[in-house]
Parts: C-alpha cells; sequence; structure tokens
C-alpha cells in the first residue's frame, strides 16, 4: 500500500516480499556503483566501465518499474473500492510515470 505523507506518496507497502526484493535489488545497484568506481579508480577502459554503467541503469529502471506497476495497480484498486472513476487515478499516476520517463 501507499501511504501519502506531506505532498508525496510513499513506499508503505505491506507485502515484505515485494520491499526486500526493491531493498535486494537497490543492493545490487549500490554494489555496482562501487565496482564502476573502482574500474575508474584502477583506469579500467571506457568500455567496461560503460557496459557497467549500463547494467546499472538497466537495474535500477527494473526497480522503479516495478514500485510504478504496483503504484498504478494500488490507485485504480482504490479508486475502484471507493466506486470511482478510475480515471482519476490514472490522471494521479501520470505526473509520477512522467517523472520517471
Amino acid at each position: 500500500m501507499w501511504s501519502w505523507k506531506g505532498r508525496q506518496w510513499r513506499v508503505a507497502t505491506d507485502d515484505s516480499e515485494f520491499r526486500e526484493e526493491l531493498i535486494s535489488r537497490m543492493k545490487k545497484v549500490e554494489g555496482q556503483a562501487r565496482g564502476v568506481q573502482r574500474m575508474i579508480a584502477e583506469g579500467r577502459s571506457c568500455s567496461d566501465v560503460i557496459v557497467q554503467l549500463g547494467a546499472i541503469k538497466s537495474a535500477v529502471e527494473q526497480v522503479a518499474v516495478g514500485i510504478l506497476a504496483r503504484y498504478m495497480a494500488e490507485c485504480i484498486e482504490r479508486e475502484h473500492a471507493e466506486g470511482k472513476d478510475v480515471s482519476a487515478a490514472i490522471k494521479e499516476f501520470m505526473p509520477v510515470f512522467r517523472k520517471f520517463s
């Protein structure tokens, strides 16, 4: 579930498996970023560094897509449960999606 705090939605899911998956993926990204720092310090080839940066970018995008998908599904479920038109949920979701894309 998402919680509203201040003026932003927060990842406050009760799904601990989903949360742990996100944390695990971000820890891998953190490790990859440290690896790139070492590669740069060691003077590794631009090609090798770029390949690793591409992997980091892809991993971050996977996390973001997972969060976006969960957010969208929960926005629609909430509106539907409240008997509202889901177009309001889509309007709420679009600014968040645009920030990512």
